[in-house]
């Protein structure tokens, strides 16, 4: 039987009560926020994304029936970068096309005209922050001849950091747009053979509020499930004062990790079964449902953490297909009403998107007159320890806005 030090361990101790008591610590809203229209589209859209890329079997299914579904896999998407996108391409559509993406992505409850604004003001409220960097790029790709409007050109470059090619375009200087924002070799060949292809890329890399020092980190083992195990995996370490709360219905814990400036932060959810598949929490999740957990993180005790290196590079094959069957369907065929966007017919081809995500200590040099405070010599009665499958998020403190999601199975 395999040996895990896991997720919780209570201990008797007064060390919390004594120790981090001047310690700055993140700021906690008196109740749960209630995220715009948009916000709340988005961060709805990505959970819904994250369901479908790793479908769970329905609880009643039988031994055979849960051997058709695939092991779940590492996915990392950005919820905000997927619904810029998506925005973009409702901003250009006509007739039913429109009709279909207003109701899948839920713009059918905001005006129209907000939207765009939504879009840039969102960018500009995590790209202006500093301590930490997230980008995000757009590129729409047209078929040789499509004829892109010049008001619709002129509108996603103001708006939705996107511009339109035609697919003859040179490959350098399509990828040019998504190497300025920190992703590199976004698209590896020419487009052939499409009507128009929609691009998303998106990058995160921040600094710690509270910082997990270099020389904490150690190499261990991280355990999959059914048994697989995956070594030399390098681990942070932190002691301190994190948010946390237990999620009762899903049997996992949440903790929090602010990045500097405490306005973004990182949530893991981690089940306390080191054998759970996430499926339980991938459909437990929604957009009130995060906010009121949030809202319930508790600062009032010392722990001790340790969150593997994360250097994530996915990109989602799987896009087209999930749009169509949660009902954006004409878009993607001869029905297509894209007459905002071209002088001749188009229709999507295929739909693209990549996320990378850094998640480390980030030059976590400690301070010369701060040996006596690390994680080593500090005793916490909480120890939470992401070596088995978790759940992820990156949101914005005060708008609720998730610009980053996944799961971790494996290394």
């Amino acid at each position: 039987m395999k040996k895990i030090i896991l997720s919780i361990i209570f201990c008797s101790s007064l060390w919390s009560l004594i120790n981090c008591q001047n310690v700055m610590l993140p700021k906690q809203p008196e109740k749960p926020i209630v995220p715009s229209s948009f916000v709340h589209a988005s961060n709805e859209f990505g959970i819904n994304v994250l369901e479908q890329l790793n479908p769970s079997p329905p609880e009643d299914a039988n031994e055979e029936a849960r051997s058709q579904y695939p092991e779940p896999k590492n996915v990392l998407i950005s919820p905000f970068g997927l619904v810029s996108s998506m925005a973009m391409m409702y901003e250009g559509a006509n007739g039913q096309t429109a009709d279909q993406f207003a109701k899948v992505m839920k713009f059918d409850q905001m005006d129209k005209s907000t939207i765009p604004k939504a879009v840039h003001d969102g960018y500009d409220s995590i790209k202006s922050l500093t301590g930490l960097t997230y980008r995000m790029a757009n590129a729409l790709i047209g078929q040789d001849g499509i004829g892109f409007t010049d008001a619709y050109s002129k509108m996603i470059q103001d708006n939705f950091q996107a511009q339109s090619f035609e697919s003859n375009v040179d490959l350098n200087d399509l990828n040019k747009i998504f190497a300025d924002n920190m992703i590199e070799r976004m698209i590896k060949a020419k487009p052939s053979d499409i009507s128009m292809m929609l691009v998303d890329g998106t990058y995160f890399h921040g600094k710690w509020m509270y910082p997990f020092y270099e020389d904490e980190s150690h190499i261990d083992t991280f355990f999959g499930r059914n048994d697989v195990t995956y070594n030399n995996v390098t681990f942070m370490r932190k002691f301190g004062r994190f948010g946390f709360t237990y999620l009762s219905d899903v049997e996992a814990d949440m903790i929090e990790f602010p990045f500097e400036g405490d306005q973004i932060a990182f949530y893991g959810i981690l089940p306390r079964d080191p054998n759970d598949d996430l499926s339980d929490i991938r459909s437990s999740l929604n957009v009130s449902y995060i906010e009121k957990m949030i809202n319930k993180l508790s600062y009032k005790m010392d722990s001790t953490v340790e969150l593997p290196r994360l250097n994530v590079d996915h990109e989602e094959e799987q896009l087209s297909e999930i749009l169509m069957k949660m009902g954006i369907t004409d878009a993607f065929g001869n029905d297509a009403k894209f007459g905002s966007i071209s002088t001749q017919p188009a229709h999507l081809t295929r739909v693209m998107h990549r996320s990378r995500m850094i998640i480390d200590e980030h030059d976590g040099k400690r301070p010369a007159n701060n040996d006596d405070d690390d994680s080593a010599t500090g005793v916490a009665p909480l120890f939470y320890n992401f070596n088995h499958p978790f759940y992820y998020l990156i949101r914005h403190k005060q708008t609720g806005q998730i610009y980053m999601m996944g799961e971790v199975h494996t290394f």
